[in-house]
């Protein structure tokens, strides 16, 4: 344990004192790009002004907590490719020091920066929420800290364990696939609800064996949830003579146990392939020559 803390910590103070401006500025570039025109817009119709702001609080976090997942595709794998290309790494190994515990103090460090950037943008978005007068839902905002949190947790580690055999790059890459294929796999095998155009073909048995093989082997797909925590109804538009009013917006909700269910999940998935990549790692030639 000590060596996890030990490379964690170090792993920490690399990142606050080379990326950290980086990532909290391109962060605030993107809630700004997110929320600015909508939080400064004026109208004569309040209500519109009111929805506007109150999606945009919580459009900038979204914006944010996506800024910490992409920060932790790409530091995850850049802390250990610079390592491992500089090697660095056997420096480190050369100490009294397993090398599932460098891995592990990596992905640690990484997740305990991610951890810290993440309530930064979070509390400057609610700060102008609370000067707006918005209101958040204490039901919902807590699964959607959680969900960032474990996002970065699992893309972290995943860039980690690919770049220790690979690059920063291809850690990178495969992110992206994890964030792209999962719903192209539903697809294959989860039979489609009926449309427009009426019932639908439900999948090739093949195929759905195929989809299902896959899902099992990928993690859930990445919930967004602070729009809802600050959702507002968008105002309602003039009906003319004669038109029934129309029905005013629903607020979404959120299945709790269906979320502690896929947290749960995904914090499995980052202890699977974690384990498979300190497997690996342990038996990688890192000679010097």
């Amino acid at each position: 344990m000590h060596g996890i803390v030990l490379i964690a910590r170090n792993t920490l103070r690399a990142i606050l004192s080379r990326s950290a401006l980086y990532v909290w500025g391109f962060g605030t570039l993107l809630m700004f790009l997110s929320a600015g025109q909508a939080i400064f817009t004026t109208s004569t119709n309040e209500a519109f002004v009111r929805a506007a702001r109150v999606n945009a609080v919580g459009g900038a976090m979204e914006m944010w907590a996506y800024g910490c997942i992409l920060a932790a595709m790409a530091l995850g794998g850049t802390m250990i490719a610079g390592d491992m290309t500089t090697r660095r790494v056997v420096t480190v190994l050369s100490r009294p020091l397993h090398r599932w515990q460098f891995l592990v103090g990596k992905v640690v460090g990484v997740w305990a920066f991610l951890a810290i950037t993440l309530p930064i943008g979070i509390v400057v978005a609610l700060s102008v929420g609370w000067y707006l007068g918005v209101e958040v839902d204490t039901a919902v905002f807590p699964y959607a800290i959680a969900q960032t949190l474990v996002a970065t947790a699992l893309f972290a580690s995943v860039s980690a364990v690919v770049s220790v055999h690979g690059s920063a790059v291809a850690g990178f890459a495969i992110c992206v696939v994890l964030v792209v294929v999962p719903s192209y796999v539903k697809a294959m095998h989860v039979e489609p609800q009926p449309g427009v155009a009426g019932p639908s073909e439900p999948p090739d048995p093949t195929v759905a064996a195929i989809g299902r093989g896959l899902d099992a082997l990928l993690p859930e797909l990445y919930r967004p949830h602070y729009s809802l925590a600050t959702w507002a109804p968008p105002p309602a538009r003039p009906r003319r003579d004669g038109q029934p009013a129309p029905r005013p917006p629903r607020r979404p909700t959120v299945d709790a146990a269906d979320e502690r269910v896929m947290l749960a999940g995904n914090l499995g998935y980052v202890g699977v392939y974690l384990l498979l990549g300190c497997v690996v790692f342990s038996r990688r030639d890192l000679s010097l020559h």
